[in-house]
């Protein structure tokens, strides 16, 4: 597949990942490139997502923590392909730094 597109959800959030993106923690670390990336995400399965947090003021290539220690680094590549992060009735869309932005 090409530009595959991660869907993940919990209880009361839900994560798709159209951009590139990697999955770290201890002893893992993947890529969105990564096949068959369906059983690399399994690693998720059962975990809880705990935090959100991102460099800079705005909320440009986030990284999605769980309780499993693992994480999901998301690099938005283009505008084309956002990552869209819905939580408590908030939906947010990310996008590409643009230039001038303080990412």
């Amino acid at each position: 597949m090409n530009d595959p597109v991660v869907s993940l959800s919990g209880e009361g959030w839900f994560l798709s990942i159209a951009c590139p993106w990697d999955l770290v923690g201890p002893d893992v670390v993947f890529d969105w490139e990564t096949d068959p990336f369906d059983e690399v995400l399994q690693k998720l399965v059962g975990t809880s997502l705990q935090s959100v947090t991102a460099e800079g003021e705005l909320l440009v290539d986030p990284v999605f923590h769980f309780d499993s220690g693992i994480s999901i680094v998301v690099r938005a590549d283009s505008d084309l392909d956002p990552w869209v992060f819905r939580i408590q009735g908030i939906v947010l869309v990310g996008r590409m730094a643009a230039p001038g932005d303080s990412a």
